[in-house]
């Protein structure tokens, strides 16, 4: 994959940059982020990285993460170039009434509800999707921008360090399911064996992933398993409350990875998770296996993301949302 010539230039010819992931970061985002940000200023840039919402517990042992910052403020914006990565909209960054001096854009999700991808410039039509931004490189097809990350970083001749090698390798390595997922690519596992090459532990980015968990999680997972309803034969759907995270102790982030869960079973082919992050307010993911398109019925309400993998957040009582993504999956199946 190579990047636009557009996209090489504006990066070339600026000084300074944000960096910002889209709100809630995963590992994608924070791997992607924090590997660009080490290889700009090994270009003699000037880079922040910043956030509307705190780095995640589970990323904190990542190379250069002490640079991850929820300051979120932009003192040198009109000065300054913003990338938006792992995310194709300001709102989802989180950034409201801010003016920078140029806007990039880099990112593996699909633009609304097109089915949207481009290796090279985008078309006209394209380009109005993304009109904010003054260059972009969006490749639905990619199953992580922290592979669209490592492929840039050759195109600007970035010698790569071995944690610049760990954090893009945790981003491709997440966004993939540690390569079980579907959008596994033989791109992602090639340029995971040059990673890894390059001094990156497999076995530790798995241990870090997935054998952390603290027993607030534990104990919070533990009470979303029980909540587990199948409707529809085959769709599995799992709640947590604002009440279950105080009664517990667990934060949001804790939530990452509960909707896979339910996907071990061979009859589910949806999985729905529900977690209330304000009274009324849900954030929804749902996983699919298959030819299920979740992104499509995230769509209907505002939101958005893959095939297989898609979210939204929606206001009302948990029953009221319920029937209405019910309703539209049983169109889907």
């Amino acid at each position: 994959m190579n990047p636009p010539e557009n996209l090489i230039k504006e990066i070339q010819a600026a000084q300074r940059f944000y960096i910002v992931p889209h709100v809630f970061p995963d590992g994608d985002a924070v791997g992607s982020a924090l590997a660009l940000a080490e290889a700009l200023e090994s270009l003699g840039k000037e880079v922040s990285v910043k956030s509307r919402d705190p780095l995640p517990i589970q990323y904190r042992f990542m190379q250069k993460a002490e640079r991850f910052s929820n300051d979120f403020n932009f003192p040198e914006a009109q000065s300054s170039v913003l990338i938006i990565e792992d995310c194709n909209t300001l709102e989802r960054t989180g950034i409201k009434d801010v003016k920078f001096k140029k806007t990039l854009v880099i990112d593996h999700h699909l633009l609304g509800d097109g089915d949207y991808e481009t290796d090279t410039l985008a078309t006209t039509v394209e380009a109005d999707k993304v009109h904010f931004s003054d260059a972009h490189w969006i490749v639905s097809k990619s199953p992580a921008t922290g592979l669209l990350i490592y492929h840039l970083l050759n195109a600007l001749s970035v010698k790569i360090t071995e944690s610049m090698a760990e954090n893009i390798y945790l981003a491709i390595s997440f966004d993939t399911g540690t390569f079980r997922y579907s959008n596994t690519t033989a791109d992602s596992l090639a340029v995971s064996a040059k990673l890894i090459d390059l001094g990156v532990s497999a076995s530790y980015i798995a241990d870090k992933l997935y054998n952390n968990w603290s027993e607030a999680k534990f104990l919070l997972f533990k009470q979303m398993m029980s909540t587990i309803e199948v409707h529809l034969a085959s769709v599995s759907v799992a709640v947590v409350t604002d009440s279950m995270f105080k009664e517990t102790g667990a934060l949001g982030e804790d939530t990452e990875n509960f909707v896979n869960f339910p996907l071990m079973v061979d009859s589910v082919k949806v999985s729905v998770f529900f977690r209330e992050y304000s009274p009324q307010k849900w954030k929804v993911s749902l996983r699919s296996q298959g030819g299920i398109n979740v992104a499509t019925v995230a769509g209907n309400f505002g939101g958005g993301g893959h095939k297989n993998a898609a979210g939204y957040r929606i206001s009302g009582t948990l029953d009221e949302i319920k029937g209405m993504l019910l309703e539209k999956l049983k169109k889907a199946l």
